[in-house]
C-alpha cells in the first residue's frame, strides 16, 4: 500500500549534453521464474490524497537534451522462461499520478528529445516456452487524475522531439511458444490527459509535438501456441490528448504533430508459426467494452514566417479492438 512517490531532476549548465530522468512509483513489484512453476498473487493498493510525481526541467544550451520522466502509481512485472505461470494480479489506484518535463533552453545543435510517461496501473509479462494463465483486476477510481506533459521553449532548436504519454490501466503480455489464457478488467473512472507544447522562435531539421491518451489498454501477443483473451474494459473519466507546435522552419524542414485519445483499446496478435513450421495454434476473445466518457483530441499547428511541410493528425475513439491471426514466418 503506497503512500506517495516523488521525483525530481534538474539541469542547469553549459555542457554539451544534459540528460536528465526522474521516476516515481507509489508501488512496484517483479517476479520470475524458469524451469519452474509461479503463482502470482499480488495486490497493490495507491489510495486517495497521495501522489506519484516525476519531474525535470532543463535549462542550458549545448548540442544534445535528452530527459524522460516515469510516474506509476502501481506497476507489477514478470518475465519467465521454461516455466508454468499462474495466479492472480490485482490493482486499485486512488491517488494521484503526475509526469512532467520543462525544457526553456537558449539552443541546442544537434537534438533534444523530451519524454513523458504517466500510468495509473501498469502489468508488464513475458515469456518464452511458458504455459501463461492468469486473471487480472485494474481499479482506477475518481480520486486523482493521470497527467502526463511536456513544455519546451527555445529561440533556436535543432531537431526536437516532444511525445507524451497517459493511461489510466494498462496490461501488456508478450509470450511465445506457450498456451496463454488471460482474463483481464480494467476499470478507468478517473480523468486522463496527455499534453506536449513545443514553442521554438525557429528550428533547424524536424521539430515534433506528439500527445497519446488512454483510459485502458490492452495487448496480448503470442507465438506458435493457442491463445486465449476474456477482455473487459470500461472507462467512466475523461481522457483528452493536447498537443501544439510553434516555430519557424530555418531549412524548409517539416514541422510534426499528432494527437490521439481512446477511451478503450485492446489488441489480441498470434503469429501463428513463426519459429515453428509445423504449428496451427489459434486465437479466441471474448470482448466486452463499455466508454461513458468523453474522449478529446486537441492540436494546434503554428508555422510562423518560412516554413517547410506541416504534417498533424488527430483521432479521438471511444473503443478500439484488434485481433490478428497471422501465418508464415
Amino acid at each position: 500500500i503506497a503512500g506517495a512517490g516523488f521525483s525530481t531532476c534538474s539541469a542547469r549548465s553549459a555542457a554539451s549534453t544534459a540528460i536528465p530522468v526522474a521516476a516515481a512509483y507509489g508501488n512496484a513489484a517483479q517476479s520470475s521464474a524458469q524451469g519452474d512453476t509461479l503463482a502470482n498473487l499480488s495486490y497493490q493498493d495507491m489510495q486517495g490524497r497521495t501522489e506519484a510525481t516525476a519531474f525535470t526541467g532543463v535549462s542550458q544550451g549545448g548540442s544534445d537534451i535528452a530527459t524522460s520522466t516515469t510516474a506509476v502509481a502501481n506497476a507489477f512485472g514478470f518475465a519467465n522462461r521454461d516455466a508454468d505461470i499462474g495466479g492472480n494480479i490485482g490493482q486499485r489506484n486512488d491517488g494521484a499520478v503526475f509526469s512532467s518535463n520543462l525544457v526553456n533552453s537558449c539552443c541546442n545543435t544537434n537534438s533534444a528529445t523530451i519524454t513523458s510517461s504517466a500510468i495509473g496501473n501498469s502489468i508488464a509479462g513475458d515469456g518464452y516456452n511458458t504455459t501463461t494463465i492468469y486473471s487480472s483486476q485494474q481499479e482506477r477510481l475518481g480520486f486523482g487524475s493521470v497527467e502526463a506533459g511536456n513544455l519546451v521553449y527555445s529561440p533556436t532548436g535543432t531537431n526536437v522531439t516532444s511525445a507524451s504519454q497517459a493511461a489510466g490501466n494498462t496490461h501488456t503480455m508478450t509470450n511465445a511458444f506457450g498456451y496463454t489464457n488471460i482474463d483481464n478488467f480494467q476499470n478507468n473512472q478517473g480523468y486522463v490527459r496527455s499534453e506536449s507544447a513545443v514553442w521554438l522562435d525557429t528550428f533547424n531539421g524536424y521539430a515534433v509535438s506528439s500527445a497519446y491518451g488512454v483510459g485502458n489498454s490492452m495487448l496480448l501477443s503470442n507465438s506458435a501456441s493457442d491463445t486465449r483473451l476474456a477482455n473487459r474494459q470500461i472507462t467512466e473519466g475523461g481522457v483528452d490528448a493536447v498537443a501544439d507546435l510553434t516555430g519557424a522552419s530555418a531549412t524548409g524542414a517539416p514541422g510534426i504533430l499528432s494527437t490521439m485519445a481512446i477511451g478503450n483499446a485492446v489488441t489480441g496478435f498470434l503469429c501463428g508459426n513463426c519459429g515453428d513450421p509445423a504449428a496451427a495454434p489459434s486465437i479466441s476473445a471474448d470482448n466486452n467494452q463499455l466508454n461513458y466518457s468523453s474522449v478529446r483530441s486537441f492540436g494546434t499547428v503554428n508555422m510562423l514566417g518560412a516554413s517547410g511541410p506541416v504534417i498533424a493528425s488527430g483521432a479521438a475513439v471511444g473503443n478500439t479492438a484488434s485481433f490478428i491471426a497471422r501465418r508464415g514466418n
